[in-house]
């Protein structure tokens, strides 16, 4: 459907006289209509900028990124020895060419790889962060004015300042996937660090980062292509339902895991012996104290305040050992 439109002047006058008058056709394109003769919901697209995260999805990634924060804030407050605060700002969407055109040159540009992406994620730290972070890691007050690339000697200490920051990631994004982020190279010039084409889509996250009264900013850029497997699980529906399955199946497993690898202290005690207050403040070198325990019995070897095996005390190599002989029940 055409429809003609005139420069103010009259329809008859127009057609008269149509060399002195501009035409402009308008073209209407007719309804899109389903089976039943209802308007179809057509929604525009912009193929230049194209939104590939819902609305849900962006909201869960904030969710998830807050958790994040308050992991990252415990881990580089003990690092730093001061309050450290960490706080997603803004999560977008843009394509990685906006995104790499707005990061300074000398950044530090981790990229990032997982078994479970089909490509790389950047982490992104302003020059000022680092050198805020890693000036506090040495007992300075956080010092981040310096105009220069970073040495050899502080990247692999900022490198270990990484690591807990993906390992926040990873206790963050638990519920969703087991991202388990490895550092791929480090790069200090944005366009050494394409990832993905300048045109794809990427959700960006910016965090603002105060360690003691100093502010910087560091960034978290993940590639639609890259985060594309696990995609799926990043919706309100499943984000629930895997919630519930990993509290009622896996919450046993996490606790156990965890409890693991914690460290206890083991003790043997060869025996004990009684005394008197003057007794002791009479023990002199070469005295010799005796046991209550036999030199052919075995001897407890103590966990926290039980006692968890009977053992038996020898030597291995040029180093006192014991042999465990009985389990207590």
């Amino acid at each position: 459907m055409n429809i003609k439109a005139y420069t103010g002047i009259d329809d008859k006058e127009a057609k008269d006289n149509p060399e002195n008058f501009k035409v402009f056709t308008i073209k209407r394109h007719s309804p899109i209509l389903d089976d039943t003769g209802e308007h179809l919901n057509i929604r525009l697209f912009d193929f230049r900028r194209p939104a590939k995260f819902a609305k849900d999805q962006i909201r869960i990634m904030e969710i998830v990124h807050d958790s994040f924060s308050r992991i990252a804030e415990t881990h580089i407050s003990i690092q730093t020895r001061t309050v450290t605060e960490i706080n997603c700002s803004m999560v977008e969407q843009k394509s990685f060419g906006e995104y790499l055109n707005s990061l300074s040159e000398r950044s530090y540009i981790n990229i990032l790889t997982s078994p479970l992406l089909d490509g790389d994620t950047i982490l992104h730290f302003k020059r000022e962060a680092v050198f805020m972070i890693i000036d506090r890691v040495l007992g300075g007050k956080g010092f981040e004015e310096i105009d220069r690339d970073f040495t050899e000697i502080e990247r692999n200490l900022m490198n270990s300042i990484v690591k807990d920051f993906l390992y926040s990631l990873k206790e963050a994004w638990v519920n969703i996937a087991d991202l388990n982020l490895n550092i791929k190279r480090v790069e200090s010039n944005p366009q050494f660090a394409r990832v993905v084409a300048s045109n794809e889509m990427c959700l960006v996250l910016n965090f603002g980062i105060m360690v003691g009264n100093k502010k910087s900013y560091f960034s978290f850029c993940l590639p639609f292509l890259s985060i594309k497997p696990i995609l799926e699980k990043i919706s309100t529906r499943s984000w629930f339902a895997y919630g519930k399955t990993i509290k009622n199946s896996d919450g046993k497993k996490n606790i156990l895991s965890n409890m693991n690898k914690v460290n206890l202290a083991a003790s043997v005690v060869l025996g004990k012996a009684s005394a008197t207050l003057k007794e002791i403040q009479s023990i002199e070198k070469g005295d010799i104290i005796k046991l209550d325990s036999k030199k052919t019995r075995l001897i407890d070897l103590v966990i926290g305040d039980r006692t968890i095996f009977k053992v038996q005390p020898g030597k291995r190599s040029n180093n006192l050992a014991v042999q465990v002989v009985k389990v207590n029940q």
